[in-house]
């Protein structure tokens, strides 16, 4: 796969949606319930499947995303989940503010926010 995939129109027209957040509408697509299932992958390459949805991996930045995500875990045994969880690597990285970069340089991909130390 490539390094940085892009959305595909009919992809993202047609992605999954397996679950919901009832409170903010947003729509999380599960691998185990598609052709993805037992698909052993790296970190890219499954990002990479989201991108071209229009979706990235999943960000935990709530406590209910936390309670969901734990629930489908234990409902369907999965042993593996890839997060869009990314340390900062590239060009502005090395900002005061995300210093030391491995305890303050990390956030999560799908949506620009901050992962607290």
């Amino acid at each position: 796969m490539k390094m940085d995939a892009r959305p595909r129109a009919e992809k993202c027209k047609n992605r999954p949606k397996h679950y919901m957040d009832k409170r903010t509408g947003h729509y999380y697509f599960f691998s185990g319930k598609s052709q993805y299932r037992g698909y052993k992958t790296g970190w890219l390459d499954a990002r990479n499947i989201c991108r071209e949805m229009c979706m990235d991996l999943v960000s935990l930045e709530t406590e209910e995303e936390n309670i969901m995500l734990e629930a489908i875990i234990r409902k369907y045994k999965v042993r593996d989940v890839w997060t869009s969880g990314r340390l900062c690597n590239f060009h502005g990285c090395e900002a005061p503010h995300l210093q030391p970069k491995n305890i303050n340089g990390w956030f999560w991909s799908g949506s620009g926010v901050s992962i607290p130390p």
